[in-house]
C-alpha cells in the first residue's frame, strides 16, 4: 500500500492530541483515504467532507441552543453522521466524543448532552480546520 502523500497535498498540521495516552487525530488514516481515492477524486472528496463537517457543526449549534430545549433528534443525526465522519478521518477521539453524545441525546439527558456537546464541537472545530489546511484553496505548493 502507498502510504505516501498525495502530491495535490501538504501534509497538515494534526489538531492537538488528546489528554490520554490515545491521540485525539492520526492525520495518517485521512492521507491514506485521499491515496486511495486517487489524484483525480481526493480533491472532491475533500470537498465533500468538509462541506459535510460544516453541516454537521451547523446541526449541532442550532440544535442545542442556550436558553431553548434541545432539538433530540437533530442533536442525534448530526451526532450519529459525526461518529462516521469523524472515524473515518481517524478522529477516534471526537469519534468517541460525538458517540457519548449522541447516546446523551438519544436518553435525551440534558446534563450529559450539554458536557458533550461542548466538547464534540471543540474536536469538531480541529477536525475541521485540518481538512481546511489540506483543500485546493488553502493549500500553498512546496
Amino acid at each position: 500500500m502507498n502510504t505516501k502523500t498525495p502530491p495535490h497535498s501538504a501534509p497538515p498540521t494534526p489538531p492537538p492530541r488528546g489528554t490520554d495516552a490515545t491521540p485525539a487525530f492520526d492525520p495518517a488514516i485521512f492521507t491514506r483515504l485521499l491515496t486511495l481515492a486517487g489524484p483525480d477524486f481526493a480533491a472532491e472528496l475533500v470537498a465533500r467532507y468538509h462541506a459535510d463537517l460544516a453541516q454537521v457543526q451547523a446541526q449541532l449549534r442550532a440544535a442545542l441552543p442556550p436558553q431553548n430545549a434541545p432539538d433530540w433528534p437533530t442533536l442525534a443525526h448530526a451526532s450519529h453522521v459525526l461518529i462516521a465522519l469523524a472515524g473515518t478521518a481517524g478522529a477516534t477521539a471526537l469519534e468517541t466524543t460525538a458517540r457519548h453524545l449522541n447516546h446523551a441525546a438519544t436518553a435525551q439527558n440534558p446534563t450529559a448532552t450539554r458536557a458533550h456537546h461542548a466538547k464534540t464541537l471543540h474536536g469538531l472545530a480541529h477536525l475541521i480546520t485540518f481538512i481546511t489546511q489540506i483543500t485546493p484553496q488553502g493549500h500553498t505548493p512546496p
